[in-house]
C-alpha cells in the first residue's frame, strides 16, 4: 500500500465520486482532510477478514476481487 495524493488531488477525486458531487467545497475539502488515496499491489490485500470496519473503500480506477478464504 502507498499513499500517493496530495490535499488538492485528494478533493479531486472526492468531486469525482457520485456520492459526493452535490457537496459544496465545504464539505468535499473536510472529506478530503480526512481521506487517504492509497494504490496496492496486485494480488495485495486490502482488508481482512476479522479486521475491524473502521474504513470506507472506494475504488477510483483498476479491478478488485473479493474472496473469502477458509
Amino acid at each position: 500500500m502507498l499513499k500517493v495524493a496530495s490535499f488538492l488531488q485528494r478533493c479531486s477525486v472526492v468531486k469525482k465520486i457520485p456520492v459526493f458531487t452535490f457537496l459544496n467545497w465545504f464539505r468535499i475539502q473536510a472529506i478530503a482532510r480526512a481521506g487517504e488515496l492509497l494504490r496496492y499491489k496486485k494480488g495485495e490485500a486490502v482488508c481482512r477478514k476479522g479486521a475491524a470496519p473502521d474504513f470506507v473503500y472506494f475504488l477510483i480506477s483498476g479491478r478488485l476481487q473479493a474472496y473469502i478464504p477458509d
